[in-house]
């Protein structure tokens, strides 16, 4: 069975993964700070959604470059092996100008406890997504085959995501900046698999399409993490 992972808005992981570098020439955040925004991606939906943006420029900046705005960090998981699978995302986004030609950019890994990146733990290099993004907000979404990581007791999956391309100019400020819609109890369900929905009222989503095993300490078992695998579990 599928594990299907949503983007919480609000509640920071108890662990923070690396700042990201290499793969994305340029990382800031939401509120232009020199990190990104850092939330725990949950199998249970709570926070409401809301428009997220990504101001990475402040000028016009028309390289070719890939800027990373948010990680999103799961519960620890019990130790297996995760197998090459097909992971899908949907999520709500939109560019500030047409003239940013961004698109959707994605890459997932394992941190361990402490929160360091695990040696040959990199589900998905990094990726852009086909469409370019709207300058209204709409769904986007993609798909790759992941390759096969072992994972430890307590390690943690992280998605990253953000905005990639290269602007052109259009006498106004082109640069990477755009808007990702966030949270987990939207009203209409689940994002469907588009590239259209414009309502704002369904959940984004990330689906791996295997049962991923999390971990759970002995007696007592806290609520949160009960609840997430058995919803895990139905997917």
């Amino acid at each position: 069975m599928a594990t299907r992972f949503y983007f919480d808005r609000t509640n920071t992981p108890a662990v923070s993964p690396p700042t990201p570098t290499a793969e994305w020439e340029h990382v800031l955040n939401a509120i232009g700070e020199p990190a990104p925004v850092r939330r725990l991606n949950s199998p249970i939906g709570s926070s409401a959604l809301n428009n997220q943006s990504a101001l990475f420029d402040n000028a016009d900046d028309l390289t070719n470059k890939d800027a990373c705005g948010w990680q999103f960090v799961s519960l620890p998981l019990a130790a297996q092996t995760i197998a090459a699978q097909t992971v899908s995302l949907q999520i709500q986004v939109s560019e500030d100008g047409a003239a940013n030609n961004l698109f959707l950019t994605w890459k997932i890994y394992l941190i361990d406890s402490s929160g360091a990146a695990v040696s040959g733990g990199t589900l998905l290099a990094i990726r852009r997504d086909a469409t370019e993004m709207s300058t209204t907000v709409t769904n986007r979404g993609d798909s790759a085959t992941t390759t096969e990581v072992v994972a430890s007791s307590g390690d943690r999956i992280v998605v990253e995501i953000g905005l990639g391309g290269t602007p052109t100019s259009s006498g106004g400020t082109d640069g990477h900046n755009g808007t990702f819609r966030v949270g987990e109890n939207g009203a209409s369900g689940d994002l469907p698999i588009d590239d259209t929905t414009t309502t704002t009222t369904y959940n984004p989503w990330i689906n791996f399409a295997n049962t991923l095993q999390f971990y759970l300490p002995g007696p007592p078992r806290p609520t949160i993490i009960r609840q997430a695998v058995q919803r895990a579990a139905v997917r």
